[in-house]
């Protein structure tokens, strides 16, 4: 059991809400946006960048719609899972 005893051993009683879309874009105010995008594209300039496949020369921006193909994916293993 834990602290605030829950049975589960959680610290939270219940697991926090994932932020929707709209909420996520609010959290931030537009120019603070603007400076990390800005910062991480340029990240590449200013070191070595990484993440769990390697080394990586440089980062990229992406719309919406580079995710089509996750979503079809996803689409595809749920009708599938039924």
């Amino acid at each position: 059991m834990s602290k605030n005893g829950n049975k589960n051993g959680s610290y939270f009683k219940q697991a926090p809400k994932e932020p929707t879309k709209s909420r996520r874009r609010l959290w931030l105010a537009t120019e603070d946006r603007k400076k990390i995008k800005k910062a991480v594209l340029e990240a590449h300039k200013h070191g070595e960048i990484g993440g769990y496949g390697g080394k990586m020369s440089h980062y990229i921006s992406v719309k919406d719609s580079d995710y089509d193909v996750l979503r079809n994916v996803v689409a595809l293993l749920k009708k599938n899972k039924n």
